[in-house]
């Protein structure tokens, strides 16, 4: 317990463990034994802060950066914790932190361990320091060493768990799970017979209840662990867990994968991509999902095509044949051209555009270089101070130097980012007299054109003679054109 010249009335508690493994009343003891300390010392405790399942050797823990910001305001004289290697298990860090605190004018009291003021008190602290690092690194061998060695055998090493199974708690292996089971073998078997991603999520939130995310279903399929092969860190043990589908299936849906990312970017969210109607076509045959795909011919041209998937594997009885993409794609693009126009349709995009204009843009890059040139600057007028009084060396001077180099870099770097920020206002008659230009073909962007497209289109149907447009925006529910215009 670190005795400090400096009187502390107020204080705050950190408290962190390190894993899931780990007791939630691991934390209530720290946040007791710290009270307990304030109590007989006559310190008021103004918040606590604790971390929950983050391991101290990394500074990326919220509640620890909130509370080194928090500490700028002045509100609290120390921060107590447990033990010093709650603080950080990094000597690095350690440091660097503490050094950033006693800048604000706090200190760091361990509740348990008896620091003493002067030399002897940095030494036995830096101790302290040193071997918590030490244990952290051997505790991180070992969990590493115990985990490989169950990957061996097969056995659970706990985390997230995977639907469709569980864990013996005897055996430590896994076990079906049947009642999920069930749904598994759902999702695989719409997916293997082409069924849009989005219709699966729609289904199980509606059929079941769950609520399945489209990265957590793109995983799921993905995952080899439900043919009965076992995956650990690079480790692979066929058949060391039963199985919930076979081989074949498993490979139908990859094949289903292969063909939606192969030469397309059918996947792509943004409005740039290299076909338009990416992950907003169906066939209106069959409901299947409507990929893109490329051809290209001997004289090195190439043609790009819309296809439906339950045709394309054979998934489904549907005879919807491949559409050549520029058609479509033109005849959607005048559809829509003539809808930016509409009254109500073009007010929607103008109040649009001027709520974004409103919104001033976010620069975290350019506060984090202002807080670096801040201490930056700091640091060069301590060392002028030091000059000042007197105080001179090689290192020193060398010391200032890179200071001065590193401040004029952060401020061009700064003036870099404030440019990146600054634009020109569009009013909306300017923007109703751009649309109106665009529609009549006075003024031509793909790009704006394909933005649009993005932000009022939800989905498109697409017939052998017609495309349906499903708008976001407008009370109309969908609009048919004919392919041919």
């Amino acid at each position: 317990m670190r005795k400090n010249k400096k009187e502390i009335k107020k204080a705050v508690i950190y408290a962190r463990f390190s894993c899931d493994k780990q007791r939630d009343e691991s934390i209530e003891d720290q946040l007791r034994v710290c009270t307990e300390y304030a109590d007989s010392h006559g310190i008021l405790i103004v918040d606590h802060y604790c971390d929950f399942a983050i391991s101290g050797r990394t500074d990326h823990r919220p509640q620890f950066q909130n509370m080194i910001e928090d500490a700028a305001e002045g509100t609290f004289d120390a921060v107590l914790v447990y033990k010093t290697d709650r603080f950080a298990r990094n000597r690095y860090d350690s440091a660097i932190y503490k050094k950033k605190l006693i800048d604000y004018g706090v200190k760091v009291i361990s509740a348990t361990e008896e620091i003493p003021d002067g030399g002897g008190g940095i030494i036995m602290e830096s101790m302290y320091e040193s071997l918590a690092e030490l244990y952290s690194i051997q505790i991180s061998q070992n969990v590493r060493r115990a985990a490989k060695g169950n990957a061996l055998k097969s056995h659970s090493n706990g985390g997230h768990r995977l639907l469709g199974y569980k864990t013996n708690p005897v055996t430590r292996r896994y076990e079906i799970c049947e009642e999920e089971a069930k749904i598994v073998r759902e999702i695989f078997s719409k997916a293997s017979a082409g069924k849009p991603l989005r219709s699966i999520i729609d289904y199980l939130h509606t059929a079941h209840g769950l609520e399945m995310s489209y990265c957590r279903l793109t995983g799921m399929l993905q995952n080899e662990r439900y043919t009965g092969v076992y995956i650990y860190d690079g480790i692979k043990n066929d058949g060391g867990m039963p199985a919930i589908i076979s081989r074949d299936t498993f490979d139908d849906v990859q094949r289903f994968f292969k063909i939606r990312y192969h030469n397309t970017n059918s996947f792509s969210r943004y409005p740039n991509q290299k076909y338009l109607f990416s992950r907003r076509a169906f066939c209106g045959k069959c409901g299947s999902s409507i990929t893109g795909e490329t051809t290209k011919k001997s004289n090195g041209k190439e043609y790009k095509y819309y296809a439906c998937m339950g045709h394309k594997m054979h998934q489904t009885d549907c005879d919807m044949k491949r559409i050549k993409a520029d058609i479509v794609e033109r005849a959607a693009i005048n559809a829509l051209l003539v809808l930016i126009t509409q009254p109500d349709i073009m007010h929607a995009i103008i109040s649009k555009a001027e709520k974004y204009q409103d919104k001033k843009p976010q620069n975290n890059k350019a506060e984090n270089l202002q807080q670096q040139l801040a201490e930056t600057q700091h640091k060069k007028e301590n060392i002028l101070n030091a000059l000042e009084e007197g105080v001179f060396s090689s290192s020193i001077k060398a010391r200032l130097k890179d200071l001065e180099t590193q401040e004029l870099k952060l401020k061009s770097e700064i003036i870099k980012e404030d440019k990146k920020i600054k634009f020109t206002n569009i009013s909306p008659n300017q923007f109703q007299f751009f649309l109106e230009k665009l529609k009549t073909g006075e003024v031509k962007s793909e790009t704006f054109v394909n933005s649009l497209f993005y932000e009022l289109i939800s989905k498109v149907f697409m017939f052998p003679d017609r495309i349906v447009l499903v708008y976001k925006l407008t009370n109309e529910p969908q609009e048919e054109i004919n392919s041919n215009d």
